[in-house]
This record gives C-alpha cells, structure tokens and sequence, in this order.
C-alpha cells in the first residue's frame, strides 16, 4: 500500500508539473531562447491541388517552454533558423519539428495528402532529392507542390530586413 501511495503521489506530482523542453528532435533542439551564434531565414510555400496552403504559426514554438532552432512566427511561411551552433539543417528536420508540435492543428502529411508524391522546387528549379534531404539555406524560396500543379512556381520571396 505504501509503495501504490508513493507512485499515485509522484504521479500527480510530475503530472502537473510543466513539461520540459521537448529536446532533440533530429538533432533540433528546442531552448528557453533565440540562438544566436546561426541566424537566417528561409520561405516555404505549399500548393496543395492548386491551392495556396497557410504555413501555420507557432511550428516549434512551445508557449512559456523553449523554442525549437527552426520555428515560424507567422503564418508568412517564414521559417526562422536560430541556432547555438553553426549547422547545417533541412526541410526534412522541418517538418518533424512541425509534426511535433502539438498546438499545430494540421500535420505536414495530413496537409499534403500522405507527403507522396511531392515536388520540390528551390529558387524556381525543381529538385528530384525528396524533401527531407534539402537544406534550409539563407533567403531561398522552397515550394512544395502536391497534386495538380499551378500555372507558376514562385522563384523568390522578399524578406525585407529579415
């Protein structure tokens, strides 16, 4: 009965303590701050059968918690690459951050009917690597296609002072 008592009392302790940070999540940590030491900026767009798809806001931001190296703000498409470190980091790294934050209502796969099949174009070249092996370099512009494609692919984003 003690022991039952000991492991009912730890369980609603940890139960309403604040989780921790998340941690790696493929070699993506998620921190109390911005890192600072690696700073840039890359734009994702996702058409999904011709259709525009809103990248949402908060992908990897844990409220209160820690803030994944990749993340957005906004629903700009904007993903912020914030790091300690100098590193090399890619879509696919992205996208798991994405899946695994949980106030994001839609997953990637769930946005993009199964993530098969998809086209992947940087700068306005199309690039036969599947997703998750292309890097996030600084001002490129990654489009996603599923589905029918659209009449254009955007070649560039503008981002400003970013």
């Amino acid at each position: 009965m003690v022991v039952a008592a000991v492991i009912i009392v730890l369980m609603v302790y940890f139960s309403d303590t604040p989780s921790a940070p998340t941690g790696n999540i493929q070699g993506v940590e998620c921190d109390p701050s911005e890192g600072t030491v690696f700073h840039v900026h890359t734009h994702l767009d996702m058409i999904v059968d011709s259709k525009q798809i809103t990248i949402p806001t908060g992908i990897g931001i844990k409220q209160n918690e820690c803030l994944c190296w990749l993340h957005t703000h906004d629903t700009s498409g904007v993903i912020h690459i914030e790091s300690p470190t100098q590193n090399k980091f890619t879509l696919g790294q992205f996208v798991q951050v994405w899946d695994s934050t949980p106030e994001i209502s839609h997953t990637f796969e769930e946005l993009t009917h199964g993530d098969k099949n998809l086209k992947v174009f940087v700068n306005g070249t199309e690039i036969t690597d599947h997703y998750d092996v292309i890097p996030l370099f600084a001002h490129d512009e990654i489009v996603l296609v599923s589905g029918d494609m659209p009449t254009s692919i955007s070649t560039s984003y503008e981002f400003g002072r970013l």
